[in-house]
């Protein structure tokens, strides 16, 4: 039975940078970089792989890269204005009420 069971958790769940962004997650296995000045996620590692966002000097995001835990591209998103391109084909078209 589950009497004897006992749930071990570690003694800090996240951390956090100076300006209050979460750097670690250990339930989740999740860090994340941030672009100093603009508080913006830069690269977000966890165990399948990592993320790595673009963002132009104003902090408007412009990419999105994921990558396996080798390294290897699975998939690429670069965002004009309201058209995101997935892997260099249109994907999206966002507008005030969702998306197309």
């Amino acid at each position: 039975m589950l009497d004897n069971w006992i749930e071990t958790k570690p003694l800090v769940e996240f951390l956090y940078d100076a300006c209050g962004n979460m750097t670690d997650d250990f339930n989740r296995g999740i860090q994340v970089d941030y672009i100093p000045g603009l508080n913006l996620p830069k690269t977000i590692r966890f165990q399948e792989g990592y993320i790595e966002n673009g963002y132009f000097y104003n902090g408007v995001k412009y990419s999105k890269q994921r990558f396996d835990e080798m390294g290897n591209l699975l998939e690429s998103e670069t965002y004009f204005d309201n058209l995101v391109l997935r892997n260099g084909r249109p994907y999206r078209i966002l507008h005030d009420e969702g998306y197309i």
